[in-house]
């Protein structure tokens, strides 16, 4: 859309409209992102559609949010590809939440995205819960090969940090791609 014209052959199954091809449309979802049908002219003209495309950073149809690049199904607190919000239940320990494992089982130790009191390992990593059933072995929704200790070292905060800046780094290359 958009480029000039004087006949509607000039313009390749557009029409052309006041010196400027205009696409064609019978609904919403016929024209590009940013654009919407106008239903009178049956062309396409900028404004927001009706038609829900996740992913194109606008709320459309029965999307909840969109971020575009920035849904994400493992980050917390992100809108998820689908262009749902973060829930309970979505596999994301997001905020207000103690665990997410992504099923609604009240005996796997994490009922509602809440744990039980008193019994949480404070060291498991979201979504993954692990118990100490009293005679030094590990249970629950997650069985380890190691029980955890309070005395970890550096290693995991090493870990974590090079996990951060790995993911600073993605960040920023989506954001400012290379040229």
């Amino acid at each position: 859309p958009g480029t000039a014209c004087t006949s509607g052959l000039e313009c390749s199954s557009l029409t052309c409209l006041g010196g400027t091809c205009a696409q064609r449309c019978e609904v919403d979802c016929d024209c590009d992102t940013g654009f919407a049908c106008d239903g009178t002219q049956k062309i396409c003209v900028t404004g927001p559609s009706t038609c829900a495309r996740c992913g194109d950073m606008m709320i459309n149809g029965d999307e909840e949010c969109d971020d575009g690049e920035d849904n994400d199904d493992a980050l917390p607190d992100r809108c998820r590809s689908t262009c749902t919000a973060p829930s309970c239940g979505d596999g994301v320990t997001d905020q207000g939440e103690e665990c997410d494992d992504a099923n609604d089982d009240p005996e796997d130790g994490c009922a509602l995205c809440k744990l039980p009191a008193g019994k949480a390992d404070a060291t498991a990593a979201p979504a993954k819960v692990t118990f100490d059933n009293g005679a030094g072995e590990v249970t629950g929704a997650v069985a380890c090969a190691a029980k955890p200790t309070a005395t970890r070292g550096v290693a995991p905060s090493a870990l974590f940090l090079v996990g951060l800046g790995l993911l600073l780094i993605r960040r920023r290359q989506r954001r400012h791609p290379a040229r």
